[in-house]
């Protein structure tokens, strides 16, 4: 074999492994998730395993709402978003944390975690309307170019007080207008735990929470879906959509409850140690031209 043909074959293989590594590089939407991660404070992030999973989990999506989050000197946070970045180094995450929320001497914080290659993120703020909560719910505003049909869109927060489950969540509406009034921007989505079903939310309910009888509120978790890790089965965990916007760059049927367990093949008992709740998650259309490399599917 001459010099010419062995030059011609070595960069033949060479366009081959180009091309395999590119079609590794896939087109993917945006996922978006929201996980109460129950009283996470200093004694869960001391735990190098708790951390990692936590982490794991986190690095599965573009966005994710975290709730209950019980650390003053939000140390704890920060450790685990340290932890994120490690696993995670190349995807940009950043991290916006609320002011504590709650009355009295319980407080929690929440938080959203993001990728800022994709995403640009900025405080709105905590929810100070005319309705009452526990713990008001926190808002963000999200601004992307990779997302098709629309530039940005709010993300609401809220850990809802299981005992006033019915008033807070009927407040969400108000919340949600308050939104859309501070911002101007009229789509929204607002995630996390509302405690909404079970002993908290019965049947009867419904038909007094606004957020739940104004047309332009969709729900995006149905009560048949498990939100809850182990015996118990309610849908606590909820997405809420508004706007027009919003709605036709919703991936139709991605809302979904995560099973960690099976995705990430982890015991009960290991899962039952990081939370009561499985995240929920919710799909975001992107652009065609986006390309990156989808660890959902990994």
């Amino acid at each position: 074999m001459n010099l010419k043909i062995r030059m011609e074959a070595v960069w033949f293989h060479y366009v081959v492994l180009i091309i395999v590594a590119t079609s590794s590089c896939t087109h993917a939407d945006l996922r978006i998730g929201s996980w109460n991660i129950q009283n996470f404070g200093k004694t869960k992030a001391q735990k190098p395993e708790i951390l990692r999973t936590i982490a794991t989990v986190i690095g599965l999506y573009d966005v994710v709402a975290i709730q209950e989050l019980q650390n003053r000197d939000r140390k704890a946070i920060q450790a685990l978003f340290r932890q994120v970045m490690r696993q995670y180094p190349e995807e940009n995450y950043k991290i916006i944390i609320s002011p504590d929320v709650g009355d009295g001497g319980y407080r929690e914080q929440y938080a959203v975690i993001y990728r800022s290659d994709l995403i640009h993120a900025e405080t709105v703020g905590v929810y100070d309307g005319k309705r009452d909560f526990n713990r008001p719910p926190f808002f963000v505003l999200l601004q992307s170019s990779f997302i098709e049909g629309i530039e940005e869109f709010g993300l609401g927060v809220i850990h809802t007080s299981p005992t006033r489950a019915v008033e807070e969540v009927d407040a969400l509406a108000d919340a949600m207008d308050w939104f859309r009034e501070q911002t101007s921007v009229p789509d929204l989505l607002m995630m996390g735990d509302f405690n909404s079903a079970c002993d908290y939310v019965k049947e009867n309910d419904w038909e007094n929470i606004e957020l739940f009888t104004r047309d332009e509120f969709t729900w995006h978790i149905e009560d048949s879906v498990d939100t809850t890790v182990g015996d118990s089965d309610c849908a606590y965990d909820r997405i809420v959509s508004v706007g027009s916007g919003i709605k036709k760059v919703l991936k139709k049927g991605s809302a979904k409850a995560l099973d960690i367990a099976r995705r990430l093949s982890l015991s009960l008992e290991t899962v039952t140690k990081i939370s009561d709740h499985l995240p929920v998650e919710i799909t975001v259309k992107s652009k065609s031209s986006v390309n990156f490399v989808d660890r959902n599917e990994l």
